[in-house]
């Protein structure tokens, strides 16, 4: 029967595969690159050849090899992201007697969801603009936020449960205990800000040099946290360590493309420099 159901999904997404290989095919991208995409990531692989502009438009606004990858690989590595987010070790806690931690919990799965999903859109359609720049703003609010905000909502469900619980010593208590989660979200706050700082300056005409401080700083922050955080961690959650694993490495390929793509994105120019080009060439 497994093999049936394996054999049935490998079938379903070769011939799913078909449909953005073929857009790919009529836009002018290459058919085989995202017969292999689609296959891989079917839905981000479909959205992105529909966000891209159609390259035998000699008007259409510009894209490069390299961003398009980019936004590929950052398309396959969301969408396993997200489905580890929201499939991954939280289904695995009891929080039928924790209503307010298991909402802040859904609550923030949704909220980081959307912004993958936001981001991938921008990167999809080769944007390097306010969209973008706003995305990493939020992202790094909900970095910051995310930990302070899951610790109450537990501290408030531990009380309900039991109220013989000190609300201000328990969630301190919380605090202390999960410092390598507010580590990790501070070093993503920062990793959020460095980037939307690089997109700012980029859009502004200030200097941006030398690139790399700006796009692999980023990653180089979230690893450094995940190294850390990682050896802390695993002594006193063992049981968590494989996801946990899973989500920061995760975690860090995300950034090395996100940066490797803003990196790439700075050379594309805007929609303004295309025109003012045009005009002055006529």
């Amino acid at each position: 029967m497994n093999a049936l159901r394996f054999v049935l999904i490998l079938a379903v997404r070769l011939l799913l595969a078909i449909i953005p290989m073929k857009i790919a095919d009529r836009k002018y991208y290459s058919a085989v690159g995202f017969y292999i995409y689609g296959f891989l990531a079917f839905l981000p692989s479909l959205i992105h050849i529909i966000c891209l502009p159609d390259q035998s438009d000699s008007n259409a606004r510009r894209t490069s090899k390299g961003a398009v990858v980019m936004g590929a690989v950052g398309g396959i590595v969301s969408i396993y992201r997200v489905a580890f987010m929201v499939l991954g070790p939280t289904r695995a806690l009891d929080l039928s007697g924790m209503p307010v931690f298991a909402f802040a919990e859904a609550f923030f799965i949704l909220v980081e969801a959307v912004l993958v999903v936001w981001l991938m859109v921008c990167m999809y359609s080769c944007n390097r603009g306010r969209g973008i720049r706003m995305n990493f703003v939020v992202s790094a609010v909900v970095a910051l936020a995310k930990m302070p905000i899951i610790s109450i909502a537990f501290t408030i469900s531990a009380v309900s449960a039991n109220p013989t619980v000190h609300f201000g010593l328990f969630f301190l208590n919380q605090i202390i205990h999960s410092y390598p989660s507010v580590i990790n979200g501070i070093s993503q706050a920062v990793a959020y800000i460095i980037l939307a700082v690089f997109i700012d300056r980029l859009n502004s005409g200030k200097p941006v040099m030398p690139k790399a401080a700006y796009c692999l700083l980023p990653a180089a922050l979230v690893f450094v946290s995940v190294v850390i955080t990682g050896f802390i961690m695993a002594p006193v959650f063992m049981a968590a360590d494989i996801g946990g694993a899973i989500s920061h490495w995760g975690l860090l390929i995300f950034f090395l493309t996100v940066g490797g793509y803003c990196w790439i994105a700075s050379n594309i120019p805007t929609v303004q420099t295309q025109e003012t080009n045009y005009i002055n060439y006529n």
